[in-house]
């Protein structure tokens, strides 16, 4: 079983997609190991230190790939950083994934 982070998305960026905020799992972090991320409603990327409990800025250029799974829904989102600040964010359907 691979390990994976958490990362929460604010109602505000999910919600032109059709989606509510919620706590989503990613592996595309360089070392995932249970970290708590979050995309801030004014797109910034952060993470929660584990001791304190302080969120900060997190500086990732490239693509965080998340995802959940409520039973048969199983919904795929892609958020596109540059420098730490969410430029682009859709969902991946399973037209897009070849299913």
């Amino acid at each position: 079983m691979a390990l994976f982070d958490e990362i929460k998305v604010s109602d505000e960026l999910l919600a032109p997609l059709g989606a509510k905020g919620a706590i989503y799992q990613t592996q595309s972090m360089k070392y995932p190991y249970l970290d708590k991320y979050r995309i801030s409603p004014d797109a910034r990327l952060e993470r929660q230190d584990a001791v304190t409990g302080e969120w900060s800025d997190v500086i990732h250029h490239g693509d965080v790939e998340f995802y959940s799974s409520k039973g048969d829904d199983f919904r795929r989102y892609i958020a596109r950083f540059t420098e730490g600040r969410l430029v682009r964010i859709w969902r991946v359907d399973a037209r897009q994934r070849g299913e």
